[in-house]
């Protein structure tokens, strides 16, 4: 999911400028985002394993652009990074980079 950089809309439901869908390959997985214009944003990727569409934290994978690590409250609960650890600035044309799947 594409987010634009604002603490209010970070991370809420149904606040995403889109999300994309795709079907990850061993290795690397190569996807365009297309973003509305230049600025600040910031992504999530999850690789859900067993294709269930839920998130299954025991066996499903994260990652943030910017790759923040994640962290756990307690060792059980997923925590998010903040928004000033993900947030990238897209300029005109084509930004990349590179996001790592964590798995807790």
């Amino acid at each position: 999911r594409t987010y634009h950089a604002r603490s209010g809309d970070w991370l809420k439901s149904k606040r995403y400028i889109h999300r994309i869908d795709t079907v990850p390959r061993k290795g690397s997985t190569t996807v365009c985002v297309p973003l509305p214009a230049s600025g600040a944003y910031a992504i999530t990727v999850q690789h859900d394993v067993n294709g269930n569409r839920d998130t299954d934290m025991s066996i499903d994978g994260a990652g943030v652009s910017n790759n923040p690590k994640l962290g756990t409250i307690l060792g059980l609960v997923p925590r998010p990074p903040s928004l000033d650890k993900a947030r990238f600035t897209a300029g005109e044309g084509i930004t990349r980079m590179t996001i790592a799947i964590q798995y807790l």
